[in-house]
């Protein structure tokens, strides 16, 4: 550590046998140190081990003067491999206080600090996790840890056993690897979020357990409840910054920390692993061929109607207003998603439905006319892949429209559908109630309007498909039987299923409606993973997660591969100064260390894979626009004030600028990159501008049928050119630098006001370690072509410092507003209010 050399790692190593019997403590593992040497030097040199974020703690056993001679992360590491002094240290006999009190101020778990937890993060199976708690001196009688497998499931508990007695708990202010300054502000203790800290002259005991995490994919949690007497309390997640630092509650209140676990070598996507990502909602981004608009339909019992383009959506929404937008205008506008870097698009539903977001699908093989049928799709698809881009379907298989022919509420098809008959043939392919004298807009066994069904969310237009029923897991899955039934689909599948059908056609990939919902049986998604990997090893599967336990449940390796990842977007927008959606737990205003916090706990939830193919998404098409949030102002009329509006674009270059530059696949949601905004559904589903660059030969916005003409957009809602510039830009930077797309980011300081600053900075090295997701480290070389960004997301300009050490030489790549030039960190750089500051490392 100190300057981070290689050699102080070695040399640590190399010594600590010596060490260790210098000072009259030999130890029961010695001889095994050759063996850790790798593992020690690594945690050693620089800290360049995963989920880092808190200084360690060192947990040695009683003898003073060794422990002043070794460095702490090693001490650390030795004690939790089960490495100690011989002898038994501590005297089990010892009386503890046994005073029915806890110093709970004392009492310390910290899940990304490896003095607590090895391994961090997400783990293999068959690995062992050992873990560590701290308490205050002969204070707890009993620490115990309490084991939920599954996460959320019912838990088992184990004691865990105390392995040293009277360790000052300030030791962790004696780590050396802030010792030349630069990461002062992120180490330093916080005396809000840790209390213990501040008391120098505490002793503390510490206690080790372990979890053997077993041969099978799983999520597993835990805490530890600990007492003294008829005092006890609760050690677990705090459920503010997702893992890492612990909280005490009552034994009754808390979350679990979470452990992953993951199949041996389970690898994500590599086609989606660190992709840009390009949302489409169909209907609204551009509309080439206002011939199969349609005009007005039946839909329901309502009619659907065609919009003029740049009106704003109806509210509430019905489904019931068209635009026209359709596939091929998405393909004549392939070449600004390559100017923004675009490798994979994700397009909304296009499946024959009868509303404009078709998450009522008719039929899964016929894409619906209006944006221009099966042949739209295969021009599309052959298109977007001549320019290396993968196009990604929503796959809604959890229910269908109650107006499609298999189920015909409205008795509008020639087939007879589930709703019509109990002796429909596709009667079980829904779920009905079944309640004495039930009543319901379908027929059951006393007749007509006798049976209700059940419906997602209770919507009535969206009866759920019975998953366990045979034929419509083959619809899904495939059979190798038969053919899935021919009077639903337009298109036979054959025994591939509509998921791998759709793969034959050229699609890459599934991105997952609702994919936690009860109705699907267990072990559902992990077939669908067998039968789409077998068919194509890279297809991606995203899942539809917003739940951080169905996410845990879910992205272990062996059914999904990432997730629309809305913690992103609730941590950057709320660091930003946005507001996020109801239910985080989020403020806003957040400063950079708890935003830096909350990063690396999400990273820690998740494989490494995982998180390299996450969505790391702003906003979507179930949520408002992240420059809505960003900006000022109540309701459109204030958001659109010129100068509330220039506060929340420069907002959303900072959001960009993060999306593009930290570990994920960055997600836009079409119209972000130009300006686009709006409230939360329908609002958030306005029509994209027209650009300059737009083909000459088609406006893209229906112009030309029937004299329909768009309407004039106002000033405030016209395509922003110079947002669209940065984000070339940062696709740009993106491609000259690939190593961006792997898992290392360094946090490498906050801004000069400290633990309050908005203020920080971060580096993606080429050198990062493989595995790594986030780390806060000082050491370590640079190389020509390493990257460090800067983010002040406050409302006034604020000083950076960071020492590179000597011979580092940076330029100045890009800066989201203001010209360039005014220092960098090596000497000193005042970052102005809502800017972004890109610089790269040059010989």
């Amino acid at each position: 550590m100190g300057d981070g050399s290689p050699n102080e790692g070695a040399t640590s190593v190399a010594v600590v046998s010596s060490t260790l019997m210098r000072n009259g403590a030999p130890w029961i593992c010695a001889e095994q140190l050759s063996q850790r040497a790798a593992l020690f030097s690594a945690m050693i040199v620089g800290m360049r081990m995963p989920f880092t974020s808190i200084v360690p703690l060192i947990v040695p056993e009683p003898a003073a003067p060794w422990r002043r001679a070794l460095p702490i992360t090693l001490v650390a590491a030795l004690l939790a491999a089960g490495c100690g002094p011989a002898g038994d240290p501590t005297d089990p006999a010892a009386e503890v206080r046994g005073d029915d009190k806890l110093q709970e101020l004392l009492i310390r778990h910290d899940s990304r600090d490896p003095a607590y937890r090895l391994t961090g993060g997400a783990v293999e199976v068959g690995t062992t996790v050992v873990l560590q708690v701290r308490t205050g001196s002969d204070d707890a009688v009993t620490v115990a840890l309490s084991i939920a497998a599954p996460f959320g499931g019912s838990a088992t508990k184990s004691p865990a056993i105390r392995v040293a007695r009277g360790v000052p708990c300030a030791e962790v202010n004696e780590s050396d690897r802030g010792a030349s300054g630069e990461l002062t502000a992120l180490l330093a203790p916080d005396p809000v979020l840790d209390p213990a800290n501040e008391l120098t002259d505490a002793l503390c005991d510490v206690w080790r357990a372990s979890i053997d995490v077993g041969g099978e994919p799983t999520a597993i949690g835990y805490h530890f409840e600990i007492a003294d007497g008829s005092a006890a309390v609760k050690l677990s997640d705090d459920n503010i910054n997702d893992q890492g630092l612990g909280s005490i509650s009552p034994a009754n209140v808390g979350g679990d920390w979470a452990i992953v676990v993951s199949p041996k070598g389970f690898t994500a996507s590599p086609l989606l692993s660190g992709s840009v990502v390009y949302q489409i909602f169909p209907d609204r981004f551009a509309n080439a061929n206002p011939l199969n608009d349609g005009g007005a339909q039946p839909r329901y019992k309502g009619v659907a109607s065609i919009i003029p383009w740049n009106t704003i959506p109806a509210t509430p929404p019905k489904g019931e207003d068209f635009y026209g937008g359709d596939l091929d205008g998405i393909r004549l506008r392939l070449p600004h998603l390559v100017s923004i870097g675009v490798n994979t698009i994700y397009l909304n539903p296009v499946f024959d439905a009868n509303s404009n977001h078709r998450y009522d699908g008719n039929d899964f093989l016929q894409v619906d006319e209006r944006l221009g049928g099966n042949a739209a799709l295969q021009r599309l698809l052959t298109a977007a892949q001549s320019l290396n881009i993968a196009v990604i379907l929503d796959g809604v298989f959890n229910h269908v429209s109650s107006d499609s022919p298999i189920f015909d509420r409205y008795g509008r098809w020639p087939t007879v559908g589930a709703c019509e008959s109990v002796d429909s043939p596709y009667r079980e392919w829904f779920i009905w109630t079944k309640s004495a004298g039930a009543k319901g807009p379908c027929a059951g066994a006393s007749g007509p309007n006798t049976a209700g069904y059940v419906a997602w969310a209770n919507y009535d237009t969206l009866p759920v498909l019975n998953k366990n029923n045979d034929a419509v897991r083959a619809l899904i899955l495939g059979d190798a039987s038969g053919a899935p039934d021919a009077t639903l689909l337009a298109s036979p599948a054959g025994d591939a299923g509509v998921a791998r059908w759709w793969l034959q056609q050229g699609v890459a990939g599934w991105r997952l409606d609702v994919m936690p919902d009860g109705s699907f049986p267990e072990g559902f998604w992990q077939e669908f993973r067998i039968a789409l990997k077998a068919a194509s090893p890279n297809a991606p599967i995203i899942g539809e997660l917003w739940n951080r336990r169905d996410a845990l449940r879910l992205l272990r390796g062996d059914a999904a591969d990432a997730t629309m990842n809305y913690r992103f977007r609730d941590a950057v927008l709320a660091y930003l100064g946005g507001k996020p959606e109801a239910g985080a737990t989020d403020s806003t205003n957040r400063s950079a260390v708890l935003f830096i916090r909350r990063l690396m706990g999400i990273a820690e939830d998740y494989p490494t894979a995982v998180t390299l193919a996450n969505l790391t998404l702003l906003d979507s098409h179930d949520t408002s626009r992240s420059l809505w949030e960003l900006t000022p102002g109540n309701g459109r009329d204030g958001k659109e004030i010129a100068e509330n509006l220039t506060v929340g674009k420069a907002r959303q270059l900072l959001a960009a600028t993060m999306q593009y530059l930290l570990p994920g696949s960055p997600t836009v949601y079409y119209g972000d990159e130009v300006g686009v905004s709006g409230a939360t559904d329908p609002d958030d589903r306005r029509t994209f501008p027209i650009l300059p660059t737009d083909p000459r030969t088609a406006r893209l916005d229906g112009s030309g049928s029937g004299g329909r003409t768009p309407t004039p957009l106002p000033a405030a809602r016209a395509a922003d050119l110079s947002m669209l510039s940065w984000y070339q830009t940062l696709a740009a930077i993106r491609a000259a630098h690939p190593h961006v797309r792997g898992a290392c980011v360094d946090w490498l300081a906050v801004g000069a006001s400290g633990a309050t600053s908005r203020t920080l900075l971060f580096s993606r090295r080429a050198s990062g370690v493989v595995g790594e997701i986030a780390r806060l480290s000082a050491a370590g070389s640079w190389t020509v072509g390493d990257l460090l960004v800067a983010v002040n997301a406050g409302g006034g300009a604020e000083r950076l410092t960071f020492n590179l050490g000597a011979g580092v030489n940076l330029r100045e790549v890009a800066r989201s507003s203001g010209a360039a030039g005014g220092g960098d960190p090596t000497t000193g750089v005042d970052v102005p209010a809502r800017t972004a500051i890109i610089w790269e490392v040059v010989p």
